[in-house]
């Protein structure tokens, strides 16, 4: 990233609530030079409580995702979301499945995805690269 100090800019890291708890001080300097690069640094699976909100800030984490599960039912996610959102975070809520959710999750949150919104789908073979037959004539 020194030697391309543009290519930070379309970095984009997405690391899970539970892992940073596993990183070595090296991890975390690391987190923190991807941040300062310009790097886009996201908290995934976030849990409801055990967030420091300042730390995220100062090493460059600018999202957040939660889970849309609990996230109508329990005040501390719904709290998390709004500390979150204060402080200048997206927040982003991930398997959303019922119209009532969105209902919750639409005061607070910056976006959302999942089956309510787009159900999965199969993939037509005619998307993506040239069938490895074509390929081999």
């Amino acid at each position: 990233l020194n030697a391309a100090p543009d290519v930070a800019q379309h970095v984009v890291l997405e690391i899970e609530h539970r892992a940073i708890a596993n990183l070595n001080d090296a991890g975390i300097q690391g987190l923190a030079h991807l941040g300062r690069s310009g790097a886009s640094l996201g908290l995934g699976g976030a849990a409801a409580t055990g967030i420091e909100f300042a730390a995220l800030l100062n090493l460059g984490f600018r999202t957040i995702e939660f889970a849309a599960g609990p996230v109508a039912s329990i005040p501390a996610w719904l709290n998390a979301a709004r500390i979150a959102s204060s402080q200048g975070m997206e927040v982003l809520v991930g398997g959303v499945e019922r119209p009532e959710q969105v209902e919750t999750i639409r005061r607070w949150a910056h976006f959302a995805s999942g089956p309510h919104f787009a159900p999965p789908r199969l993939v037509r073979s005619d998307l993506g690269a040239e069938p490895l037959r074509a390929r081999a004539a």
